[in-house]
């Protein structure tokens, strides 16, 4: 199968289910960009147009198409500001070749070349020295694609800037505001590339072509080798019961399509899904099947984010027509009084009184975080900490979303 150019979209979508993937970008049977085929589409075409200064904020909450999406975009204007010193790009168009070189930046341009292509969201120079790539989200895609940050904060970046060494990629979920960053430190050959994750310690890759290169071209041997076969299972549904929208006709399972997922999941009316979730939270005794643990708990992820846009919406109704009353208690605005201590004083005083460290330990706070954010002039003491004084340690287990 050959899926040319690759983007990680659709990798995505051929990691899933290959005749999918291949449904999307051989048969015509899907929209390759815009709104139907991206649900971010909006948000961040909005959001790019405003940052290119063609747009003021109250013009951009204008031209958004939803409340929801005004919102999203004024959220991340203000989270996430262009530096002073710093030139940017948004919304670029890259496609590079087999080696990784640019082949070119429009994107009406069509070329045999072109082996993966993308958009980068936004690109701030630093003084010509290092550069941040911005990709964009509104919390729909939650896993990390490695591929995306090959392709954005490794291959498109470097095409583009050959002579940067440094590149950060940024996953910026505009609607929680949380920032995950993985560098990219090439070396002058670009033979070696050392990639420091938001955990854990750097790792290097290594190849005489580029490593990034190498493992773009293991991609495009694998989906080569890969026949465009369907591949039922829980992702042909979501969690309320929808199927894939080639269910009904296009697929190559046809009319069988019923009794092979029956196979994979349990297909389900909105009903009983509501059902389930009564259920799972009122009955103790009622045994939870995978699918339905898998469908529950998309359905409380869905249930969080809409709950949080509810709440968001009544704090500023309160912060405009005052407290909400429900029954006896009123909720709304109140300043609140806070303690704040003069740390440097404090400190200060206990190390004038003899005050063990050990005992002042105590008393004070010293985390992982608080030893990033010491100043430029102390890098090295930084690193020294980093290095000798942070050990890690295996904590409680969390429940959450767990690394791949």
């Amino acid at each position: 199968m050959k899926l040319a150019p690759l983007s990680s979209r659709i990798y995505r979508m051929f990691t899933v289910c290959p005749w999918k993937a291949h449904a999307h970008m051989n048969l015509g049977l899907a929209p390759h960009s815009g709104p139907a085929a991206d649900p971010d589409f909006e948000v961040r075409h909005v959001l790019a147009e405003a940052l290119r200064g063609r747009l003021t904020l109250q013009e951009a909450r204008q031209r958004a198409g939803s409340p929801e999406v005004a919102d999203l975009v004024s959220q991340a204007m203000s989270d996430d500001p262009i530096p002073p010193d710093a030139e940017q790009l948004v919304e670029q168009y890259v496609a590079v070749d087999e080696c990784g070189r640019l082949v070119t930046t429009d994107p009406d341009s069509i070329s045999e070349k072109v082996v993966a292509h993308g958009f980068l969201d936004r690109i701030v120079l630093h003084q010509g020295r290092e550069m941040a790539v911005t990709a964009w989200t509104t919390g729909r895609d939650r896993h990390d694609d490695v591929f995306e940050r090959h392709l954005c904060g490794g291959l498109s970046a470097r095409a583009l800037y050959p002579d940067i060494r440094i590149v950060r990629f940024i996953k910026h979920n505009i609607r929680t505001g949380r920032r995950s960053a993985w560098v990219y430190r090439f070396n002058d050959r670009g033979t070696s590339v050392s990639i420091q994750g938001p955990r854990g310690r750097p790792s290097v890759l290594h190849d005489e072509d580029g490593p990034l290169v190498a493992h773009l071209r293991a991609l495009v041997r694998r989906i080569q080798a890969t026949e465009s076969r369907p591949v039922p299972g829980d992702h042909c549904t979501d969690w309320n019961g929808s199927r894939c929208r080639f269910l009904a006709a296009e697929c190559p399972l046809g009319p069988a399509v019923s009794s092979v997922l029956d196979e994979y999941v349990r297909p389900v009316s909105k009903d009983s899904s509501t059902e389930t979730l009564r259920r799972i939270a009122s009955d103790p005794d009622f045994h939870i099947l995978p699918e339905q643990a898998s469908w529950a708990w998309n359905g409380v992820l869905q249930l969080e984010h809409f709950v949080g846009q509810i709440k968001k919406r009544l704090k500023a109704w309160a912060g405009e027509n005052g407290p909400i009353h429900v029954r006896d208690d009123r909720y709304g605005w109140a300043a609140k009084t806070e303690n704040v201590v003069d740390t440097v004083g404090a400190l200060q005083f206990m190390l004038d009184a003899d005050v063990p460290l050990e005992t002042i330990c105590q008393a004070i706070n010293i985390s992982k975080s608080s030893i990033e954010r010491l100043p430029k002039e102390y890098h090295h003491i930084k690193q020294a900490l980093l290095g000798t004084a942070v050990t890690p340690k295996e904590g409680k287990p969390r429940f959450g979303l767990m690394e791949q």
